[in-house]
């Protein structure tokens, strides 16, 4: 139920394909050289609760799909330091109905 590949030296993007791990709890990539874009389909982790993809180079927005993850309680997406010094950028999502959210961590983006 949960993977953590933090501080792995972990390179390259995240693969849709994540979202086959239909059980996961708990996803901390944080601390790598994870690129590109955040894939939609982690929105049908319907089971997630903590997502740290922080400190790494990710782009692009915060997908609309994080909108369905109704247990999500932590979301931490900080430190995203892209090569161009572009890290996430676009409207942030309104996770108003989420009962269950207790931090959203989005600082130096």
């Amino acid at each position: 139920r949960e993977l953590d590949i933090s501080l792995s030296s972990f390179q390259g993007t995240l693969s849709p394909e994540i979202a086959n791990l239909d059980a996961l709890e708990i996803l901390k990539c944080r601390g790598n050289f994870i690129s590109g874009s955040i894939p939609y389909q982690i929105g049908s982790l319907l089971n997630l609760r903590v997502l740290d993809l922080s400190n790494n180079k990710l782009t692009g927005t915060i997908p609309s799909s994080f909108l369905q993850l109704g247990y999500l309680e932590h979301l931490s997406l900080m430190n995203q330091t892209a090569s161009d010094g572009v890290g996430l950028s676009g409207r942030l999502l309104s996770f108003h109905t989420n009962q269950a959210l207790v931090e959203i961590e989005l600082r130096n983006n």
